[in-house]
């Protein structure tokens, strides 16, 4: 039991500095009275599949027989070594001495009140989130699409055994499948609050023993061989004869020898078997005689597609008087198909791929939840159409509310906002964005806190002063000063005179600044600059992100501020609207502009409609509506909707689902990535010398002709190699392992692939390295490693396909 003693002393270097200290005493307390002594009696060994009897005597501290409850649970010995699992011991839980747990408390809250964070991934989750069907169906196309029960689990629970008057009880179970080793941990309890535990090992094996050693997964048309270890452990000398059954697959040699093993001895035999062309679950059953005895192991492994997810989608309207079926992609993998189809008067609708893009995209730094954001301030009834049950007005409010929160959660001392909760440096073009956001929210009818905002329009007007903040920001701190009714004269008229020396997009923006302060005649002037497609020829990947598309989309959204009857509106938001409907351009930002800028444009615009529309899904017709309603369309394999009457329907239409068969080509297009193997000294090892068993480095090499922010590496694995757990008590340490290892943002490591997620500097050769076992002899298809920018589809590289042999040991 700790006691502790705080002084305070005020007076130091600092007049406002406050020192603290604390001083602790533990006082130790006798509690030994309150553990209950646990004996628990098993049988030396026993044989799998059969019932096993577990006694136990309770007493207490005085050797008193004690009413009580026990739980027992019997677990892998194996699994639990892995992480050095320690049997639960209530009594050290609830008694044990702990580390001093009392929390430093300020009065800053007072101040500077919290503002209240809440996740706006709980609310528009990836890959769902709202809407319960899409949601799972969602989330079931991101994992492997061939489910199988590859492994059983060797443990058995049993809940409440209750010891009579004299502190005597038993437990029952049927013993798993299982040769090995289990430990058996009782944990008991009595109705005053005494506490014990007791943990034993069982052996559990058989006289016959198989144990084969199968991949994880496999992928279509691997070879790949089963090694079968046979361990006799009768008294006597046998003859085995193993007999294999094999569902799906296709078994390399018919016929398996019988396998003479002496008493206590093992012997081995190879199975090889070749994986099917199509995906999908195969069965392997193997079966031992030996005289009397009999073993049985049987062992479900999936076949997975060599390609992941997919998704295909299109935008556009019908006029009356015509008849459109959209139908589901025929190649997609039974079970993973999801179709889509959104009908809607509003040509908005239009943008409801990017904007469902943005609610779905799942990094949450300051920069994608303001994108995430910004859309919905001016199209909350466009997420209504995209998927009425997800997207309700509340939740569209929740997720504004949600997102201003955590963009909240950002802000500095200084009025500032980091990249991420806690930053200790300000993003600088990241604050006016972010505080652009907030101007928009708070006139669009938001609830924004006044004094956060007013702080954040006071970090802008102070970073105009700021030597090293260049021109393109300033002009974008007056145009968000000047939204907010705080134009800033001086700086305006500054930026003003040095106009030709702007991008197209600043001197668009400083026109709205100019028009707030009484020029519009110099704003009319600087709307005039034309927009050449090769302006910004390439989206950097810097913390700018600038780009063509984001610039084309901030001149038409001035333009409908300043002049919406200027002839360029409609000629800017054609080119948008093609762009859109081709491409996806994979950055939020870009997409938040865009959809502000066309969602804006295609509000401003009106059609008159007087139709009928009838839908017919699979041959039967599920819905009749008019020009005044929206209609959503899930599942189902061809959709025919016929429109009659005036006017035009428009239409969102996606399907997803993973291909049956997909080979993805290598190719470059400003990065190169490659792969290779490496032996625990470093040396390379050919493609076609490994050996099963062995631990090996991975290394990938990813080189870039510039500096390239935002990258992700995705490295599949073939059937034969399995990723080593860092975390794992029993992983080989390897000291040059992380020896000039490229600096990554987050690592993710999965059964079937890796996944990294780093910046790269500037150009040159970065490298990241992990190790990895291989596990299975055989001939197994390596996919190629695949790297890309998340900002930045044309930037992305991926290696050849190569077949990856690995021998026996």
């Amino acid at each position: 039991m700790p006691v502790d003693a705080c002084a305070h002393q005020v007076d130091g270097p600092s007049e406002t500095q406050l020192f603290r200290s604390i001083g602790i005493l533990p006082i130790t307390v006798d509690c030994s009275a309150q553990e209950l002594k646990v004996e628990m009696q098993l049988p030396k060994e026993v044989r799998p599949d059969h019932l096993l009897r577990a006694d136990f005597a309770v007493v207490d501290a005085a050797g008193l027989p004690v009413q009580a409850h026990i739980t027992l649970a019997a677990v892998d010995q194996g699994i639990l070594s892995l992480t050095n699992y320690e049997s639960p011991d209530p009594h050290q839980f609830l008694f044990g001495r702990k580390a001093f747990a009392t929390k430093i408390s300020d009065l800053y809250h007072q101040l500077m009140p919290e503002i209240k964070r809440q996740e706006i991934d709980q609310i528009s989750a990836t890959g769902g989130g709202g809407g319960k069907g899409r949601a799972v169906a969602n989330r079931k196309q991101l994992l492997n699409p061939i489910s199988a029960e590859r492994f059983r689990s060797a443990i058995r629970f049993l809940g409440n055994i209750v010891t009579d008057d004299q502190g005597v009880a038993h437990g029952e179970f049927k013993v798993p499948e299982f040769n090995g080793t289990m430990r058996l941990m009782a944990v008991v309890g009595s109705a005053d609050g005494k506490t014990g535990h007791a943990d034993a090992e069982l052996l559990v094996r058989q006289p016959l023993m198989v144990r084969p050693t199968f991949p994880r997964f496999l992928a279509c048309g691997d070879l790949f061989e089963v090694p079968v270890a046979i361990f006799n452990q009768s008294k006597a000398d046998g003859i085995v004869q193993l007999n294999v059954v094999a569902v799906g697959l296709q078994q390399i040699g018919t016929s398996v020898a019988p396998v003479t093993i002496k008493a206590g001895g093992e012997g081995a035999v190879r199975l090889r078997f070749q994986a099917p062309d199509l995906p999908g679950k195969v069965t392997l059953e193997l079966k031992a005689v030996m005289g009397d005895e009999e073993t049985v192991v049987k062992v479900e492994i999936a076949v997975r597609p060599i390609g992941g997810l997919s998704h295909r989608s299109s935008i556009g309207f019908m006029d009356a008087g015509t008849k459109k079926t959209f139908a589901i992609s025929t190649d997609y993998l039974a079970g993973t198909e999801d179709l889509h189809l959104v009908l809607a008067p509003e040509p908005t609708l239009q943008l409801a791929d990017t904007l469902k893009y943005l609610l779905q995209y799942p990094y949450g730094c300051l920069e994608q939840t303001t994108s995430r954001v910004f859309p919905l301030l001016h199209l909350s009834q466009l997420g209504q159409r995209i998927d009425p049950e997800r997207y309700k007005p509340e939740q569209i409010r929740n997720i504004v509310d949600a997102g201003i929160r955590r963009v909240l959660s950002m802000q500095s001392h200084d009025g500032g906002f980091g990249w991420w909760p806690g930053a200790t440096d300000n993003y600088a073009w990241g604050s006016v964005y972010a505080t652009h956001m907030l101007v928009e929210a708070d006139v669009a009818g938001y609830e924004v806190p006044k004094e956060p905002l007013a702080e954040a329009l006071e970090y802008l007007r102070t970073s105009l002063g700021d030597s090293d903040t260049d021109n393109c920001l300033k002009v974008y701190s007056c145009y968000v000063l000047a939204k907010a009714g705080k134009p800033n004269h001086s700086w305006t008229m500054r930026l003003h005179e040095q106009r030709a020396e702007l991008p197209i997009y600043s001197r668009f923006q400083l026109a709205v600044a100019m028009n707030r302060i009484g020029g519009r005649t110099s704003a009319l002037e600087l709307i005039q600059a034309t927009l050449p497609d090769d302006d910004v020829k390439k989206m950097k990947t810097d913390r700018y992100l600038h780009s063509q598309i984001r610039q084309e989309a901030i001149a038409l959204d001035v333009l409908l501020d300043i002049d919406p009857e200027n002839r360029r509106v409609h000629d800017i938001a054609r080119r948008l609207s093609r762009k859109l409907q081709i491409d996806r351009w994979y950055t939020t930002q870009n997409n938040a502009f865009v959809v502000m800028a066309l969602g804006r444009y295609m509000k401003s615009q009106t059609r008159e409609n007087e139709y009928t529309v009838i839908v017919t899904k699979d041959g039967k017709k599920i819905r009749r509506m008019t020009n005044k309603e929206s209609f959503v369309v899930r599942n189902g394999k061809n959709i025919t909707v016929a429109v009659e009457g005036k006017g035009r329907l428009f239409y969102h239409f996606e399907t997803s689902g993973v291909p049956v068969l997909n080979k993805p080509k290598a190719f470059e297009s400003d990065l190169r990535v490659q792969r290779r193997f490496r032996d625990l000294d470093g040396q390379e090892l050919p493609m076609d010398r490994l050996c099963s068993g062995d631990l090996v480095v991975v290394e990938l090499e990813i080189a870039a002709a510039q500096q390239t922010s935002n990258v992700v590496i995705n490295d599949l694995l073939p059937a034969g190699l399995e990723i080593e757990n860092p975390n794992l008590a029993s992983r080989t340490s390897i000291p040059w392992l992380k020896k000039d290892a490229l600096s990554t943002v987050n690592v993710e490591r999965r059964d079937d692939r890796l996944l990294v997620f780093a910046d790269l500097p500037g150009s040159g050769v970065y490298k990241y390295r992990y190790a990895a076992r291989f596990v299975t002899p055989g001939t197994f298809t390596q996919p190629g490693v695949h790297a890309f920018c998340m900002y930045d589809s044309s930037i992305a590289a991926r290696s050849d396909m190569h077949t990856l042999k690995v021998q026996a040991e």
